[in-house]
């Protein structure tokens, strides 16, 4: 852990990381979400992508 700046007060100073670890047992996942869709494979000619 980097050092902690010198206290001066009663007043306990937190700081937190670039990156934050994560809980103990925890992993880090990737969660994707479709955002866009551009086109259909079949259907309506005016939303296919010609081949």
């Amino acid at each position: 852990m980097a050092s902690e700046p010198p206290q001066e007060t009663q007043v306990k100073i937190i700081s937190n990381p670039k990156y934050p670890a994560l809980p103990d047992g925890k992993k880090k996942r990737i969660i994707f979400e479709e955002e866009l869709t551009i086109g259909v494979v079949e259907g309506d000619e005016n939303y296919m992508f010609g081949k």
